[in-house]
């Protein structure tokens, strides 16, 4: 095996243009692989911590501006008692709870060692009731939470984000204690999100009651919505059925009126998302696959050219008693040695892309950090094996099948 690894190589070399153009088709195939499957699964991760608190027996309740009834339209004014009417009357409603957010300038007041841009800068306020805690599986790094005083007295007290953290206060700043202005209005710092708290993380929390005092929108519902966590997800149909009767009832809209009041299941919204990003994979899998599969004729015509070219030397060594497996292994190892190199070089300027891509799109607001999984390594390794396989069989056994009286003869 040693003598026909040597061969194979020796063969390799003589032609040392030809093989690395060969390669190439091998190195992008793989590499084409590994960088779109990152760069899907950094979109799938961001939409996954997006999602991430919202489980499969919630659904949120958007509501419109207005209601049209017998051709006329009416001002639809979302009321935040609507929760605990939801949950007073459906029979398969856990908790219920409000959220009201928009998004306004901000600016450390004290302990700043970071200022942040001259203007101040802007992120999301949300103005949320105490069963949104629970709903959305809000934590605290830092600090604590909104307790129960904070929403009966509606302090001006604020969790932020540790993205705002960072944005406002610098990188390692642990701003708890500080005073943080919002549209001119101050409020105290009492505690920080995790860095896995979803979209949250550019977010300001504080008690309903205050957003609508401290901050002038008393009777004002923008980006308006009521999240519901139901008892029994099986009942989603029913349930939604009934809370828009309710409301329907309590607003004055038809309750076959779909646009009044929106429901999001969100269950079913990242079952969307997720048959969509697998559907994605499956795509740019078999986009590198074909890429491979070029890479792969490409392969088996050198190595059918390099049969032709070498049918003298085939023939002597049969001649000189080479079994037909002997020349149907050389052959094949030619083929391995061109995808296994080819392959290798593939997945390090794959990773080396990835990288790079991780270290600038992360400067890129919206666009998410591509994520490297030992799946998409091992899938394409995998897949690089058999095209090595595949493509040196052909030539391999026409090597193996050349006759060596007919071989010697040849020019």
């Amino acid at each position: 095996m040693l003598e026909l690894l040597k061969l194979a190589t020796a063969s390799l070399l003589s032609q040392r243009a030809r093989t690395f153009l060969t390669m190439f088709g091998i190195v992008w195939g793989i590499a084409a692989v590994i960088i779109l499957v990152s760069i899907v699964g950094g979109f799938k991760a961001q939409n996954d911590e997006m999602w991430l608190g919202m489980g499969i027996d919630k659904v949120q309740l958007r509501y419109s501006d207005s209601y049209e009834v017998a051709g006329t339209r009416y001002p639809l004014v979302a009321d935040a008692e609507d929760a605990d009417f939801i949950v007073a009357y459906s029979a398969n409603v856990r908790r219920a709870g409000v959220e009201q957010e928009e998004w306004r300038q901000m600016e450390a007041i004290t302990g700043a060692s970071h200022s942040g841009s001259a203007e101040g800068d802007w992120y999301g306020v949300v103005g949320m009731t105490p069963p949104l805690r629970e709903l959305r599986d809000l934590k605290v790094e830092h600090g604590r939470f909104l307790s129960t005083v904070d929403y009966d007295q509606a302090s001006k007290v604020v969790v932020i984000g540790n993205e705002v953290a960072k944005g406002l206060w610098g990188e390692d700043a642990v701003p708890v204690g500080e005073i943080l202005g919002i549209s001119g209005t101050n409020f105290t710092v009492v505690g920080i999100t995790p860095e896995d708290a979803g979209r949250m993380r550019w977010r300001v929390l504080m008690p309903l009651q205050t957003y609508e005092t401290s901050l002038g929108l008393v009777g004002q519902r923008g980006n308006f919505s009521i999240m519901v966590e139901m008892k029994d997800p099986k009942l989603y149909n029913q349930t939604v059925v009934e809370i828009r009767r309710m409301l329907a009832a309590r607003h004055g809209f038809d309750p076959d009126d779909e646009d009044a009041i929106r429901f999001e299941d969100f269950a079913r919204w990242r079952e969307r998302g997720q048959a969509m990003f697998l559907a994605m994979f499956v795509v740019f899998y078999f986009v590198g696959v074909m890429t491979l599969a070029i890479g792969a004729v490409g392969v088996m015509n050198i190595l059918l050219v390099s049969v032709r070219e070498r049918t003298r030397e085939i023939g002597l060594r049969k001649a000189l008693g080479a079994p037909r497996r002997s020349v149907l292994a050389q052959f094949l190892l030619e083929a391995l040695i061109l995808t296994t190199i080819g392959g290798a070089v593939g997945i390090a300027l794959g990773l080396s892309a990835v990288g790079m891509l991780r270290g600038t799109m992360g400067e890129v607001e919206g666009f998410p950090t591509p994520v490297v999984t030992m799946t998409s390594v091992y899938a394409a390794i995998a897949v690089n094996l058999l095209v090595g396989i595949l493509a040196g069989t052909y030539p391999a056994r026409q090597a193996a099948t050349v006759d060596p009286i007919v071989a010697l003869r040849a020019e």
